[in-house]
């Protein structure tokens, strides 16, 4: 592993701006298309991420490897989540 690259790049996903959830009545039209569960995905794959990135300065190979795999198993939900719900229309 390039510890340095590791927390970069996983540093850069955890500071990425978010998409807000939509506010009662505040007519952003887009988010609201989204479904919570994205937004609770957002959510858990910002605070990996960041853990990720902490994990790469000093966690050992075991362990940096495990918290990249908490990383991505996100990432995959994330995505079945919405391919699951295209299949569904």
């Amino acid at each position: 592993f390039d510890r340095d690259v590791v927390a970069r790049l996983a540093g850069a996903i955890a500071s990425e701006p978010r998409i807000t959830r939509p506010g009662v009545g505040s007519g952003d039209e887009l988010n609201a298309e989204l479904p919570e569960r994205f937004f609770v995905l957002q959510d858990e794959l910002r605070s990996k991420a960041k853990t990720l990135a902490d994990a790469a300065l000093d966690a050992p190979g075991d362990a940096l490897v495990q918290k990249y795999s908490d990383l991505t198993r996100t990432c995959v939900s994330c995505h079945q989540s919405f391919l699951d719900r295209r299949t569904r229309r």
